[in-house]
């Protein structure tokens, strides 16, 4: 379990820190866990395409930590900031802009990425 964020968020909180008087050592984060599982079923689920998932044990690595989630507290006793975009709209974004790189199937439309984007809540 990881805890994930849109780059265009951290950017946002790192452009928000930077304007701040903050200083030292803050963690930008949500606060909030995701399995990678349920990510790639996420991105899955988006794609329409049929994808057989295999896990690979040799992959792993016996020094990382089953769960790893930031504590968001500092960086919002310093800054106004979360993130804006939900994990499913953000999955959908990256779908469509290797859609795109690709020239594969037509990206999303807008229908369906706000549909993602509200079922992420």
């Amino acid at each position: 379990m990881r805890d994930f964020l849109d780059v265009r968020d951290i950017a946002d909180a790192y452009l928000a820190l930077a304007s701040s008087e903050a200083e030292g050592v803050i963690n930008v984060c949500s606060g909030r866990g995701v399995e990678l599982a349920e990510l790639v079923r996420q991105l899955t689920e988006l794609s329409s395409a049929h994808v057989e998932v295999e896990e690979d044990q040799r992959l792993y690595r016996r020094d990382d930590p089953p769960t790893v989630i930031g504590h968001p507290s500092h960086l919002h006793s310093l800054v106004d900031w979360g993130p804006r975009r939900s994990m499913q709209a953000s999955l959908a974004d990256v779908l469509n802009e290797w859609r795109r790189r690709e020239g594969t199937r037509t990206s999303l439309s807008a229908a369906e990425t706000r549909h993602a984007s509200d079922a992420a809540g």
